[in-house]
C-alpha cells in the first residue's frame, strides 16, 4: 500500500509544501532560477514559469543572476548592506536553505525599509549562498567594534570596515542638509523630506546601529 507524503517540510519533497514554497518566493521576487535551485523537484520548471507569470503578472526578467562576491563588496555602503545580511543569516541557523533565504531577505527589509534596499531576493540568496560556502565571513572592527563582512580572502585587512570608511568620508552638500533635516521640529513629515536625503541617511544611518550590539558567533 503507497502512503501519501503529508510532510509540510519542502526538504521532504511534499507536494503542497513545495507548492507553498513557490508561490512565497514569487512573491518576494525570485526570479525562475533561483526558485529552480530552492524548490524541490516535485514542482517542474514548466510550473515555475508558469506560476511566476501568474503572481507577478509579467514574464520574469532576463539577464544574469549575482554572480560575484567582490561586486557585493566594492564600496562603504554596498559593504553596509552586505553586512546586513551576512549577520542577519547568521540568526536563521537550524532553518532549511529556503526558509534560510526568506527569512534573511524579510528580515533585512525590516532593518534598512523597502525604499532604501539595496538588494534585492536574489542578491539576497546570493549572499546567503556565498556565507554557507564560506566565501563572506562576519569579522568585528578593531577600530569602531562594529561587524562587518568581508571577503574572505581579504578578512585581515581592517580598511574593509564599511562604518570607519563612512565616518571618514568628507562632508558633503547633501550631508548638511541631512544634518539640516535631522536639527528640525520633529512634526515635519517624511514626505516633506527630499528622496534623496532620504536615499543618503536611510541606510546609513539605521543599518550600523543596530551592528555592534550583535554577538559574536561562537
Amino acid at each position: 500500500m503507497t502512503v501519501a507524503n503529508t510532510s509540510t517540510d519542502p526538504a521532504d519533497g511534499g507536494f503542497f509544501a513545495a507548492y507553498s514554497l513557490l508561490v512565497e518566493l514569487c512573491q518576494v521576487g525570485a526570479r525562475p532560477p533561483v526558485i529552480r535551485a530552492l524548490v524541490p523537484d516535485v514542482i517542474s520548471t514548466l510550473k515555475i514559469h508558469a506560476t511566476y507569470q501568474v503572481i507577478r503578472g509579467a514574464s520574469p526578467p532576463q539577464g544574469q543572476l549575482p554572480n560575484s562576491v567582490p561586486q557585493h563588496l566594492k564600496t562603504p555602503l554596498m559593504r553596509l548592506h552586505t553586512t546586513a545580511v551576512a549577520t542577519t543569516f547568521e540568526k536563521t541557523v537550524g532553518l532549511p536553505f529556503p526558509q534560510r533565504c526568506l527569512s534573511t531577505y524579510k528580515r533585512y527589509l525590516g532593518l534598512v525599509g523597502a525604499e532604501d534596499a539595496a538588494y534585492d531576493f536574489n542578491r539576497v540568496w546570493f549572499l546567503c549562498r556565498a556565507m554557507s560556502s564560506r566565501l563572506i565571513e562576519v569579522l568585528r572592527c578593531r577600530r569602531c567594534g562594529n561587524r562587518f563582512a568581508t571577503n574572505t580572502e581579504k578578512a585581515n585587512d581592517a580598511r574593509n570596515c564599511p562604518c570607519c570608511a563612512i565616518a571618514a568620508e568628507p562632508v558633503t552638500a547633501v550631508d548638511r542638509e541631512v544634518e539640516s533635516t535631522l536639527s528640525r521640529p520633529a512634526d515635519r513629515s517624511a514626505e516633506e523630506v527630499p528622496s534623496r536625503v532620504r536615499s543618503r541617511s536611510g541606510p546609513q544611518a539605521r543599518a550600523p546601529s543596530r551592528v555592534p550590539s550583535e554577538p559574536d558567533p561562537e
